[in-house]
């Protein structure tokens, strides 16, 4: 069922789609005869997103800022070539929530005519310590824990496509600013939005559906990519083996981390294959839970159909995962 969110958004997108005919030009950006509308999108999700939303589109030419192996753009800096395709811009999607942290205070981003679309405008965001203890129910009975972690929890999760039901809604709301933007393609923005987030809807039910017959929904994952992946599919996250990307756990907290896993009796270890698998088949030995693999669709390919490749095969393994007794 399409979240109350999504029918405000498709609704939006309806009103937009009705009025193309009767937009007035200056809506439209204007560009020079023969010149494409340039689209930059900073990271591989919000890339692959866009393919989808604006394929077909005439007059548009679509680019990504960062390589499709970078990951997750933590300590970034721009290169001279980068800076060249800021310039050249017209319109940038980001996916927001500090992931572009590497954008901040940058000149060629305030220049008069350029347009920036923030898809996590359109994401239920995981940005509290309260939203994070939902997820993490070891942070509910551990105050010592929880005390320590607030501070450093208390801030958004950029991390949201990883759920196909926040990049449904990602998707629809580019489909929305697009067609404001580029009125001369706003239907099918609009149709092409519609189509591609009925496709991750449904790969986001059949995903449900296999944590909901699941007896154990307790995982343990490498870092914090999969918290709206977990919330929205109502898994519990009961450990992450490298909570800060900028520093190894030490032998400490991957002690405490192994009792914990034997206390809680999790399905699985989930690794993931853009970080070293030492940890985690440490981890696996240690506690006896079996060892898995998710992917968080944050580097890799980067055709219009790899991110419901990717989340076709975390399903497989997920269902995979839950039906072993452990």
């Amino acid at each position: 069922m399409v979240a109350r969110h999504t029918i405000a958004i498709l609704l939006g997108a309806a009103v937009v789609s009705a009025f193309v005919g009767c937009s007035k030009p200056q809506q439209k950006t204007e560009e020079a005869p023969g010149r494409k509308l340039e689209i930059l999108c900073t990271v591989l999700p919000v890339y692959v997103l866009a393919q989808n939303v604006a394929e077909g589109a005439s007059g548009v030419a679509l680019r990504l800022l960062l390589s499709p192996q970078m990951g997750c753009p933590h300590d970034y800096a721009l290169t001279p070539t980068d800076a060249a395709m800021l310039e050249k811009a017209d319109v940038i999607v980001m996916n927001g929530l500090g992931l572009e942290s590497f954008l901040k205070d940058i000149p060629a981003l305030a220049r008069p005519g350029l347009r920036i679309i923030d898809a996590s405008s359109a994401v239920d965001s995981i940005a509290s310590f309260e939203d994070r203890a939902l997820i993490y129910p070891a942070l509910i009975s551990d105050e010592e824990h929880a005390h320590r972690h607030d501070h450093a929890l208390d801030s958004a999760n950029p991390h949201a496509w990883v759920s196909p039901f926040q990049a449904e809604k990602m998707a629809l709301y580019l489909g929305v600013e697009l067609g404001r933007i580029d009125t001369a393609n706003a239907a099918l923005y609009f149709s092409n939005a519609q189509r591609y987030a009925a496709r991750l809807d449904s790969l986001g039910q059949a995903l449900r559906q296999v944590v909901m017959q699941a007896s154990n929904r307790g995982i343990v994952t490498y870092h914090n990519a999969f918290d709206y992946f977990a919330r929205d599919l109502g898994l519990s996250i009961l450990g992450v083996i490298e909570s800060d990307p900028a520093e190894e756990p030490s032998a400490r907290a991957l002690s405490d981390l192994a009792n914990r896993i034997k206390a809680a009796g999790a399905a699985g270890i989930f690794s993931e294959p853009q970080y070293s698998q030492t940890l985690p088949k440490m981890l696996s030995a240690e506690t006896g839970v079996p060892l898995y693999m998710l992917d968080p669709a944050a580097s890799g390919d980067a055709d219009a159909g790899s991110y419901l490749r990717i989340m076709r095969q975390n399903l497989r393994t997920l269902d995979k995962a839950l039906k072993t007794d452990n």
